[in-house]
């Protein structure tokens, strides 16, 4: 199994109205498989994801999980996708949502933290990118 992160530090955003901006934290993890119908011979299939929202000050805001087993290869105690919100009575709950995707972490920093988008198409990107994972997904 292989292991994207982009980076071991947060990605620093910028703010659309320049001020103090969230960081992000990605990583995926992932296997390349032989695709089982016409998908063609290959296939990259995740097998866990990490990814978190930090505020400006660097504090954990949101955090989102899909990771079937733990580092050992133990299952996990909430092994089906869910998320983590840092904040009063939910702090270490597991939130249980759907398979999660970037496209959908990067529309929520847009629009709901207000961080600037590196270019103007950003929204046709992501939706052609979305459907394209929304199509080829193995489980919803």
């Amino acid at each position: 199994m292989q292991a994207l992160g982009v980076s071991e530090e947060p990605i620093r955003l910028k703010a659309k109205d320049g001020g103090p901006a969230p960081s992000l934290y990605l990583e995926q993890q992932y296997q390349v498989i032989e695709a089982p119908d016409e998908r063609g011979p290959w296939k990259v299939s995740t097998r866990a994801y990490r990814y978190r929202v930090d505020s400006a000050a660097g504090e954990e805001l949101v955090l989102w999980h899909w990771h079937p087993t733990d580092q050992e290869g133990r299952p996990h105690k909430e092994p089906r996708p869910h998320l983590h919100a840092q904040v009063g009575d939910l702090r270490g709950l597991h939130l249980l949502t759907g398979r999660v995707g970037v496209e959908s972490i990067i529309r929520v920093l847009i629009n709901e933290f207000g961080v600037q988008p590196r270019r103007d198409d950003w929204q046709s990107v992501l939706d052609t990118t979305e459907a394209l994972f929304e199509q080829w997904r193995t489980w919803p």
